[in-house]
């Protein structure tokens, strides 16, 4: 069975954002393909940020987010995590939302370097003083938006659980909108423990490469930490969508 079967049959994807796809694929963009695995800015994938934003539950009657903190993962390295997570980013700025982007992936950070930061210091430096995090946070060119490093990633995967709930806290009452941008979860460790502390997350997936099992696992682990699994990005779609998940873009 094929990852896009897998989605049309499963109906777990089909609550509460349910499966999006984005029609511009980062494995056809140049950009890609001179530095693949590497997050990249690209006006094709600005719709579909938005639409991904505006797919994001609001609170009810009104048009504020139900939800402050959102984390993005995969179930295995360089599914485009970090590319998608800068176009929600950009989206939700662009609406007017003060919106924090934090590079949180210990496995490949790379975010600072599309706004011209070091990417050290950064989250990573946060993992006994929250209270810090305003020296940490770096302004970026785009209105609205703002970007926490990473930091020395190497102690990214020790960061304690208890502090980055403390952390979230303090970034619940500055932002509208906080994305983290996570390593994949099939790793464990930081993902897993993290997740449960995020308000909402949302599982992105290769479609051409990731293996059904692997997506089940994944999902029951995600669970199992209890977090809040919004729904899925099939990203770099090359065969046509079921009609229940086309109905949805």
């Amino acid at each position: 069975m094929s990852t896009t079967e897998y989605l049309s049959h499963d109906p777990h994807w089909e609550s509460p954002l349910g499966v999006l796809s984005p029609e511009a694929s980062p494995a056809d963009s140049p950009a890609a393909r001179h530095r693949p695995g590497v997050a990249y800015w690209s006006p094709e994938w600005l719709p579909f940020g938005q639409a991904l934003w505006s797919r994001l539950p609001r609170a009810e009657g009104g048009q504020a987010l139900a939800l402050r903190t959102l984390g993005l993962t995969s179930s295995a390295p360089r599914e485009g995590v970090s590319t998608i997570a800068l176009h929600l980013a950009l989206a939700a700025a662009a609406a007017g939302e003060h919106t924090l982007l934090v590079d949180a992936n210990a496995e490949h950070a790379g975010l600072a370097e599309l706004f011209g930061h070091a990417p050290d210091p950064g989250l990573a430096d946060l993992d006994r003083d929250a209270a810090r995090w305003p020296e940490l946070v770096r302004a970026t060119h785009v209105p609205n938006l703002a970007l926490l490093p990473a930091g020395q990633t190497s102690r990214l995967a020790q960061f304690d659980a208890a502090e980055l709930t403390r952390l979230l806290e303090r970034l619940r009452n500055r932002f509208g909108l906080v994305i983290l941008d996570l390593p994949p979860a099939v790793l464990g460790g930081q993902t897993l423990r993290w997740s449960g502390a995020l308000d909402g997350l949302i599982l992105v997936i290769e479609a051409e490469r990731s293996r059904c099992d692997v997506l089940q696992q994944t999902r029951q682990w995600l669970l199992d930490a209890r977090a809040r699994l919004l729904g899925a990005v099939l990203n770099k779609r090359r065969a046509p969508l079921p009609h229940w998940i086309d109905q949805r873009l």
